[in-house]
């Protein structure tokens, strides 16, 4: 498996198997760690490496009937999508004929080829599909740092959010435990970091654990009342108009009332080199989309760097997005899926999140 997405990149990385990640390691005295290039934390979600097939098993394949094929299946979509068609068969080119139909495409659109019983064949996708070396942390901190209506909204909709998808509880999962349970064992009795402890136990026990406990209230207004706040409220700063411009997009999301996880896939046997049946060695979805405190704190970070460690040995669950594979008798267009909009709004809502908490830190 590629390992060379920043997402993936660990200070942690060779530890010996059964040792504590590298953020939960004695006398890791770093709370507050460095962004990556261009002021996001590193933890944002990233685009991903386009691994296309081996090009060997596509050279028996590039052959006189599979261009007719492609130029066929080329020509028929374009013609339902509305554009016109002028590409010229006769040199049987097919980087021009790829790099053509690419831009022709809708925006968002991505084409790669496939094989299908010895014929190379034309996928267009929503590009590669998500959690592939990725994660989706949602901070919820701005809860500490807003007040009034505007707090309101964010915790209504917060709780919106985990009654529809059902995100565990922090203290449900094993490298929290590791994380932050473990540096309160005999063996740092003496440690004499008193910031990093203090933070520590707010995260365990004090105002961040209320915080988080916040969120799995039920919420005290239906979905309905929340937007009907939202459109009464005038929002005081840009920062606050792209929040709620955005979670006005996410109540759109949730009121299509469908479960992300039931999506949910694990790699097979034929998917890429990702042979892997033991399930210790699988990374769960619900750890890679999941509420931290903040997109840059010790726990967020060591969690990364717990994820890093592990997908050197093992492999991500992962949400595959909608496609279509094109034949000249194709008859109808890609259409947007749930798993698509979900994670294309989830994306932008945190990185205004991000945004938020990196301009109060400013």
């Amino acid at each position: 498996m590629q390992t060379n997405r920043r997402i993936l990149q660990s200070t942690g990385a060779n530890l010996p198997q059964g040792t504590f990640p590298h953020g939960c390691l004695k006398g890791d005295k770093r709370i507050q760690k460095d962004e990556a290039d261009g002021g996001r934390p590193k933890n944002d979600f990233l685009k991903k490496v386009f691994r296309p097939l081996p090009a060997t098993r596509f050279y028996p394949l590039f052959n006189s009937a599979n261009y007719d094929f492609l130029y066929l299946s080329a020509r028929n979509y374009l013609k339902l999508s509305g554009s016109s068609f002028d590409y010229l068969p006769q040199k049987k080119d097919f980087t021009g004929l790829f790099e053509y139909f690419q831009n022709l495409l809708p925006k968002g659109q991505y084409l790669s080829f496939t094989e299908e019983n010895k014929k190379l064949m034309y996928r267009v996708s929503f590009g590669d599909d998500f959690l592939k070396g990725e994660v989706f942390f949602i901070p919820i901190i701005i809860l500490n740092r807003t007040e009034g209506v505007f707090r309101d909204i964010l915790l209504t909709f917060f709780q919106h959010f985990q009654k529809a998808y059902h995100l565990p509880r922090k203290e449900t999962m094993y490298d929290h435990e590791v994380i932050v349970d473990c540096f309160f064992e005999e063996w740092y009795e003496h440690d004499d970091d008193s910031e990093l402890r203090d933070f520590l136990k707010a995260y365990r026990k004090g105002y961040i654990n209320d915080t988080f406990s916040l969120i799995y209230k039920k919420p005290n207004r239906s979905i309905r009342e929340l937007d009907e706040l939202i459109r009464s409220y005038t929002p005081k700063t840009g920062e606050e108009k792209r929040l709620i411009a955005s979670i006005l997009q996410g109540i759109n999301v949730l009121l299509m009332k469908k479960n992300i996880f039931k999506y949910v896939r694990r790699q097979g046997k034929d998917d890429y080199n990702y042979d892997i049946d033991d399930e210790d060695f699988v990374i769960e979805a619900d750890r890679l989309i999941r509420f931290v405190y903040s997109g840059s704190d010790y726990v967020t970070e060591s969690y990364l760097e717990t994820i890093n460690t592990e997908i050197t040995d093992g492999v991500c669950e992962y949400f595959p997005r909608n496609f279509i594979i094109l034949t000249p008798e194709t008859d109808c267009l890609l259409e947007v899926d749930f798993v698509e909009c979900f994670f294309s709004w989830l994306a932008r809502f945190i990185n205004e999140l991000y945004d938020y908490e990196k301009r109060r830190i400013e």
